[in-house]
């Protein structure tokens, strides 16, 4: 390795969201938009029942929505509860995917962590949204969270789910995203408020988190990026 291989990156400035699907609601309103993972198995019916499905959210204003998901029970749910233009695909061959019609935005919410080749997943939304010249929404957890880091520190535990095979901080996630002709134009941070709890634990959590978000927003729970295509 190269003593110049190491690079110091300063945090950059993140705007801190307060609802995250509210946010990215404003941003597919009354457009098409392509909504991969929008199956949310095997927390679908949960998330339908209590209103925190993302899909639901998006489908109540965007002009039209495809919903992508490669699982089949999850997508079958969402059909019998009347949801339209669901597609079961890899997302790791979304160049191979055709639709009726151009898409204006691309949401990827929490997929990229689960993915065995990130680089492909990458290089067919690149070429996707060159061909439908569209605008990525894509979210990912924090590395340096610290939801991550105390159990970590006084546990020795770590808190992630059995099938996230990455960690990824802005840094990490905009360099993976420049190799792929992508390039980010906004930055935000949130935090994830459960739906499930009651009002109070939610009203609770959420002003803690805001507070925490402004003053350490390297801690935050979730990063999200607006990313476009790099045509130089």
């Amino acid at each position: 390795m190269s003593t110049n291989s190491l690079m110091k990156y300063k945090i950059e400035h993140a705007v801190p969201l307060v609802d995250r699907a509210n946010f990215i609601a404003s941003l597919c309103k009354g457009r098409c938009v392509m909504h991969l993972g929008c199956a949310a198995w095997p927390l679908t019916a949960q998330q339908l029942e209590d209103g925190s499905l993302l899909h639901l959210g998006l489908s109540k204003v965007s002009r039209r929505i495809y919903g992508i998901d490669l699982s089949e029970e999850g997508l079958s749910f969402l059909r019998k509860r009347g949801f339209k233009d669901l597609i079961r695909w890899d997302v790791e061959k979304l160049d191979e995917l055709r639709v009726e019609e151009p898409v204006d935005v691309i949401v990827s919410g929490e997929i990229l962590e689960h993915l065995s080749n990130p680089g492909l997943f990458l290089r067919g939304i690149s070429r996707l949204m060159k061909r439908e010249k569209s605008k990525l929404v894509i979210s990912v957890p924090n590395a340096f969270s610290i939801r991550h880091f105390v159990p970590v520190m006084l546990r020795q535990t770590e808190r992630v789910m059995d099938d996230h095979t990455a960690y990824y901080s802005f840094s990490t996630l905009r360099e993976l995203l420049r190799r792929h002709d992508l390039r980010v134009s906004e930055s935000y941070i949130f935090s994830n408020v459960g739906q499930g709890s009651s009002g109070f634990k939610r009203l609770l959590k959420r002003t803690m988190n805001a507070t925490l978000m402004h003053t350490f927003p390297q801690v935050s729970e979730g990063l999200m990026v607006v990313a476009d295509v790099n045509e130089n």
